[in-house]
């Protein structure tokens, strides 16, 4: 990842914030989840990995060697429940960010 030059004081702003303190890194880690092994991805969502099974017709065997990217290029082709799969694929995400909404005095009660 290529480091910008931002100011420290904006750094610090976007950290105070919660962001990283450079907008690139989002960019950087996003592609870094491609590689991810699905079945590491979504271990604590064994509920949901197994209905992504299902959406994407493939077996067990066959989601042992998916990668996320491999995941996100079969929904990307299917009309069919393309929506909730979307939504499985989002889940980690959108724990860490209630989890830090919570961390952070924003939320109200722990979601977990």
């Amino acid at each position: 990842m290529k480091v910008n030059k931002i100011p420290l004081e904006q750094r610090l702003t976007r950290i105070k914030e919660g962001y990283p303190s450079d907008p690139d890194f989002i960019v950087s880690a996003i592609k870094s989840m491609a590689n991810i092994p699905i079945r590491v991805y979504l271990n604590s969502f064994e509920t949901e990995r197994i209905r992504l099974r299902q959406i994407l017709d493939i077996t067990e065997e066959e989601e042992k060697e998916m990668t996320y990217k491999d995941v996100a290029i079969r929904i990307k082709k299917r009309r069919k429940d393309r929506e909730e799969a979307v939504r499985i694929l989002a889940a980690p995400v959108k724990r860490c960010y209630e989890e830090r909404n919570y961390a952070y005095g924003n939320g109200t009660e722990n979601p977990y």
